[in-house]
C-alpha cells in the first residue's frame, strides 16, 4: 500500500501519526489514577452512591484497556527506545486497574490476534464470535477464562509465552491476595460490587467492542477485510477510537486518538479496496451479523474462507482421500475449474498451510478436494489419520490461473479439442477441467493421458471410466500404468517422449490440424511436467496453448553473493534476512521463522505482494500473479523474488 493516499496533497501520511510520545495514552492514564484516586475517597466517606460508584468502577476498568492496548503495541514512546522500560511500566499500572489479565501475557496474547486475525484456530479474539446474541454475550462473558486456557493449553510450549509465566503468577498471585484480605476482613460485599462486577462488565463490553463488533462475521483474513469501519454519531468517543478498526489492524502503531485522521486521509484508498465500511445509523448496512458487503467478498476471487465442514471423507486409494465440504460458512463458494484452495491447522505446534486442488467441476455446486498421503507430509498424514465428518477446517481461496477455460483461450467448440496429462495425484485439477469441458454444450474431442504406479493407485479412475462411457464419441481415456494387473491390454510402464508423441499425432505421425488447435493442460510430477512440455514443443505447439500447474516450493541452497533485505510488515516489525540471488526472499523468510503472507509460493495467487522500497531484484517473466503495471510500479512477489543487491521491502 502506497504511503500517500489518493486524493490528499502534500506529503502526509500514516507514519507521520505514529511518532514521538503518545500524550494522549499518558493523559488517559493519569486521568484514571486520579479517579481511582477521588472514588476510593468518595467511597471511604460514604459521599458516592453504590450505583454510581459500580457506573464508575466499571468505566475506569474499561478505559484502562486502552492503555493496555497502546502499550503492548509499544505506542507510548515510540521511536524512543531508551524510554521502552517507560512503556512496559505503564502497560503495568495500567493491567493493575484492568485486573483481569496482566500485561506481559495480554500483549503476547494480541500479537497471536493480530498475526492470525479471524482464524479459528491461531485467533484467541475468534472466541467471542457466534450466530445469536446469546452465543456471544455468554461467549464475551468468558472471554478471560479462554484467553487462560489458551495460554495453558494451546500455546504453552511456545518459547514468548514462556517469558511470561513468572509475571502472570505474581499478577494473579498478589491480586488473590489483596481480595482475600479485603474479605477477611470484612470488605466482601465492596469487593464484589466495586471490583468482581465492574470486572465482569467491563470485560463484556471490551470483548463486544473491541473483538466481535469489529470483526463480525469472522470470515476474512485479508488485510482490508478482516476488519472494519463502523461510523455513527459519538462512536469513537464511546468505543476510543476502536470503531475505526480497520486502521489499528492497518497501522498497529498509530495511537488511538489519531485513527479518524488515518481514516480521513486514506479513505479513498479504502474505497478502492473494498474495505467494509458502514454507518450503524443510516440504513444502508443494517445488522452485523448479516453485512452484505462482507458476504460478498466472500465470492472474491482472492477472498479468504474460514470455517469450512467437512461433509464426508472418502477413501479414494489406499493413500489417497477425498474431502467433501458442505458449507461454507453458508455461503456457496465460487470457484474455476483447476483452481485450489490452502488448508491450514496447527500439527505439532506449527501452523501449516498446504494447497490442495479442487477436483469438481463450478456446475457441481460442491466443494471437494483431492488428497494423496506424503511419505512425510504433516498436512497429508494428519487429514488422513485426524480429520473426521463434522469437523471445522480453515479454508483460504479459491486461488491459482491454472484454469479452463483459460484467461488466453476461450470455451471449447466443435473445431477445438482439449488434451489433459496427468500423473499421480496430478489429476484432481484435470478431473474439475475434464467434467466442466464435457458439461460444455459443443462436440470438441478430448484426450486425457493418465499416468499411475498401478490400478489401485489411480485416483478417481472409475469416475473417469463413467464418464468415458457416457461421452464415448467425445472422450478418449489412456491410462499408462507401471505396474499393470495381469490381464490388463493397455500401455504399460513410464510415460515417455516418444510414447506420448504416439499418443497425441496417432498413426499419421503428421502434425494434424486437430493437434494444432487443441489447449493442453499438464499436471503432475516433474519429470511428466518437463518431458510433456518438451514433446509439445517438439511438435510445433504454441506456448499459450500450454498450462501446466506447478505447487512445489524446493529448497535452494545458496549460490554466490548474498544480500541484505529488509522487511517491514504492517504490524511494525522490521526483519533481515541474507538472501542469496539464486533464492527467494520468501524461502530464507520462512527458514528463518518469520511469518509472512503467502499461499501458493509458486507466483499463482499474489498473496505475498509486497512493494519494493529500495533497492534491485528480479522475478521470472511468466510469473502469473502479478500485472504488468503493478512490476512498473514496484511491487513483488516474496515467492518469486530474488535480490540482485541490497533490498529494502514493505508490506
Amino acid at each position: 500500500m502506497n504511503t500517500r493516499a489518493h486524493g490528499t496533497s502534500g506529503t502526509e501520511s500514516w507514519q507521520s501519526f505514529a511518532t514521538g510520545i503518545a500524550w494522549g495514552s499518558l493523559f488517559l492514564l493519569g486521568f484514571i489514577i486520579i479517579a481511582v484516586c477521588v472514588l476510593i475517597t468518595g467511597i471511604s466517606l460514604n459521599a458516592v452512591p453504590l450505583p454510581m460508584a459500580m457506573t464508575c468502577a466499571t468505566m475506569l476498568i474499561y478505559m484502562s484497556f486502552t492503555v493496555v492496548h497502546e502499550a503492548g503495541h509499544g505506542n507510548i514512546v515510540h521511536e524512543h527506545k531508551n524510554l521502552k522500560w517507560f512503556e512496559r511500566l505503564v502497560g503495568w499500572v495500567a493491567s493493575v486497574f484492568l485486573i483481569a489479565v496482566p500485561f506481559g501475557l495480554w500483549a503476547r496474547i494480541h500479537d497471536h490476534h493480530h498475526a492470525f486475525t479471524n482464524n479459528p484456530q491461531r485467533d484467541p479474539d475468534y472466541w467471542v464470535g457466534g450466530d445469536s446474541a446469546s452465543i456471544v454475550l455468554a461467549k464475551s462473558l468468558t472471554l478471560v477464562p479462554h484467553y487462560l486456557y489458551v495460554t495453558l493449553f494451546k500455546l504453552r510450549n511456545e518459547p514468548v509465552f514462556k517469558t511470561t509465566h513468572l509475571s502472570t503468577i505474581i499478577f494473579y498471585g498478589s491480586w488473590a491476595a489483596v481480595l482475600t484480605a479485603l474479605c477477611l476482613n470484612g470488605f466482601a460485599f465492596e469487593v464484589l460490587t466495586l471490583i468482581f462486577i465492574p470486572t465482569v462488565i467491563a470485560a463484556l463490553v471490551l470483548a463486544l467492542l473491541f473483538d466481535w463488533i469489529p470483526h463480525t462475521p469472522m470470515l476474512h483474513q485479508g488485510r482490508y477485510h478482516n476488519t472494519r469501519v463502523y461510523l455513527g454519531c459519538g462512536l469513537n468517543a464511546i468505543t476510543l477510537g476502536q470503531n475505526y478498526h480497520l486502521i489499528h489492524h492497518l497501522y498497529p502503531r498509530v495511537p488511538w486518538y489519531k485513527y479518524r485522521q488515518v481514516f480521513k486521509l486514506i479513505r479513498p484508498e479504502l474505497e478502492k479496496k473494498e474495505a467494509i465500511i458502514e454507518d450503524l445509523f443510516s440504513g444502508k448496512n443494517p445488522g452485523l451479523f448479516k453485512s452484505k458487503n462482507a458476504r460478498r467478498l466472500l465470492k472474491d476471487s482472492n477472498g479468504q474462507i474460514l470455517s469450512a465442514t467437512v461433509d464426508c471423507i472418502k477413501q479414494e486409494t489406499k493413500d489417497a482421500i477425498t474431502i467433501n465440504i458442505k458449507n461454507i460458512n453458508s455461503q456457496c463458494l465460487s470457484f474455476k475449474a483447476g483452481q485450489y484452495v490452502t488448508v491450514s491447522a496447527m500439527i505439532n505446534h506449527e501452523y501449516v498451510t498446504r494447497c490442495y486442488s479442487i477436483c469438481q467441476a463450478p456446475f457441481e455446486n460442491q466443494l471437494a478436494i483431492g488428497i494423496k498421503r506424503s511419505e512425510n507430509g504433516l498436512m497429508s498424514n494428519y487429514l488422513h489419520d485426524h480429520l473426521k465428518a463434522g469437523q471445522i477446517i480453515s479454508l483460504t481461496g479459491p486461488f491459482g490461473e491454472f484454469v479452463y477455460p483459460s484467461p488466453n483461450n476461450p470455451p471449447l467448440n466443435n473445431q477445438t479439442s482439449l488434451v489433459l496429462i496427468a500423473g499421480g495425484s496430478g489429476i484432481t485439477p484435470i478431473l474439475a477441467k475434464l467434467k466442466s469441458a464435457l458439461h460444455d454444450k459443443t462436440q470438441a474431442n478430448i484426450q486425457l493421458i493418465y499416468a499411475n504406479k498401478s490400478l489401485q493407485d489411480a485416483m478417481y479412475i472409475e469416475e473417469i471410466i463413467q464418464l468415458q462411457q457416457q461421452h464415448p464419441d467425445r472422450f478418449t481415456l489412456t491410462p499408462i500404468y507401471q505396474q499393470p494387473a495381469p490381464h490388463w491390454q493397455g500401455l504399460t510402464g513410464y510415460l515417455t517422449a516418444g510414447v506420448l508423441t504416439d499418443l497425441l499425432l496417432g498413426k499419421s505421425k503428421d502434425k494434424d490440424k486437430q493437434l494444432l488447435n487443441s489447449t493442453f493442460y499438464i499436471c503432475g510430477p516433474d519429470t511428466i511436467k518437463s518431458l510433456s512440455q518438451d514433446c509439445l514443443s517438439q511438435l510445433g505447439i504454441k506456448t499459450s496453448a500450454i498450462f501446466i500447474e506447478n505447487f512445489s516450493i524446493k529448497p535452494v541452497q545458496p549460490i554466490g553473493e548474498q544480500y541484505r533485505v529488509e522487511i517491514n510488515l504492517l504490524n511494525g516489525e522490521i526483519h533481515h534476512l541474507n538472501v542469496a540471488e539464486n533464492q527467494t526472499v520468501l524461502q530464507i523468510a520462512k527458514e528463518s521463522g518469520i511469518t509472512l503472507p503467502y499461499a501458493c509460493g509458486v507466483g499463482q495467487c499474489g498473496c505475498c505482494k509486497m512493494k519494493v522500497v529500495s533497492g534491485s531484484s528480479h522475478m521470472s517473466d511468466n510469473v502469473i500473479a502479478i500485472l504488468p503495471e503493478e512490476r512498473a510500479s514496484g511491487t513483488t512477489l516474496t515467492c518469486q523474488c530474488h535480490p540482485s543487491g541490497p533490498l529494502k521491502l514493505k508490506e
